[in-house]
């Protein structure tokens, strides 16, 4: 039985592949800062200050998928959060580089997680993974950083990915439920003029393209955790609020309101970024829900 580490698995994906990837005949062994039992998975604990993980969690490993860092929009950016969003996602793969490079076996494969985020503002662009960062901000930088800190690695000779993903759709967190409540009496809310693409992708597609990058030998470099058909911004939400029933009503709303309220955080919700997964796709991996209606179809009867 093939053994995964998954650094951040206590997290809302973390979990939702270890019990996918358990599902699928897999040893998952997590990595989390409290002994928890409650977990799927193992669980193994590390500190990044201390920089320590359990040695037990990193012997005889066929692969390693990195997902931690502190959340991207749950607070405020102020200096010390900032700190915080980059030192717990380039600490962790500076960490894992460092604790592998002493093992006497190394894992086949090293999947490190990333965001679209790296694209920037891109309006009236298709983005696909040959596609360079976007013009210089926190968010662009965060990503670039936390791509590069993944370098040491792939020099190992492990097999590295770095997996660039777009807003999860989840019943059971994340985004999905967070907007679903700013939307009483199923009354949505766009923003500017609606035009801005969404790139999205259902949490089950999330986790099947991990195993399959986990099981295809040819993919490295970065892949876009995206769906094939991303949206306007206005068309996401006319799908939200059909999801969710009630009125049904969608209204603008200047994008000044959104800046107001959460800051710099807004070039992480409103980013303008229409990603397609070229790399998967033209390497044969199939979308079980490439279209909003069937993600939000499946995640209302499942």
């Amino acid at each position: 039985m093939e053994k995964i580490l998954i650094a951040g698995g206590s997290g809302l994906i973390g979990q939702a592949l270890a019990r996918y990837l358990t599902d699928h005949n897999y040893l998952v062994y997590i990595l989390s800062r409290q002994r928890e039992t409650h977990l799927t998975g193992q669980a193994f604990q590390w500190d990044l200050k201390a920089k320590h993980i359990d040695a037990r969690a990193l012997e005889d490993l066929h692969g390693v998928i990195n997902l931690a860092g502190a959340g991207i929009v749950d607070k405020a950016w102020t200096e010390e959060r900032k700190a915080l969003l980059h030192a717990s996602r380039i600490g962790a793969n500076q960490l894992l580089a460092e604790k592998l490079n002493l093992q006497s076996s190394l894992p086949q494969v090293y999947i490190s997680g990333s965001a679209i985020g790296y694209y920037g503002q891109r309006p009236g662009e298709i983005l696909d993974e040959e596609s360079g960062p976007g013009q210089r901000s926190f968010l662009v930088d965060l990503c670039r950083d936390w791509e590069q800190s993944a370098d040491p690695i792939a020099q190992l000779g492990i097999r590295t990915c770095l997996l660039r993903t777009g807003l999860v759709l989840s019943r059971e967190g994340g985004i999905l439920p967070t907007l679903l409540k700013t939307m009483p009496l199923g009354i949505g809310t766009y923003f500017g003029d609606g035009k801005m693409g969404v790139s999205w992708i259902h949490m089950d597609d999330l986790c099947r393209l991990m195993h399959w990058m986990i099981r295809t030998t040819s993919i490295e470099g970065p892949v876009n955790g995206a769906a094939p058909n991303p949206v306007p911004y206005r068309q996401f939400v006319r799908s939200l609020v059909n999801y969710k029933g009630g009125l049904k009503i969608i209204v603008p709303t200047p994008t000044f309101a959104m800046k107001m309220i959460m800051g710099d955080r807004t070039q992480a919700i409103l980013q303008d970024a229409t990603v397609i997964p070229a790399k998967s796709q033209r390497a044969g991996f199939e979308f079980k829900f490439p279209k909003i209606q069937q993600a939000l179809a499946d995640l209302k009867t499942t």
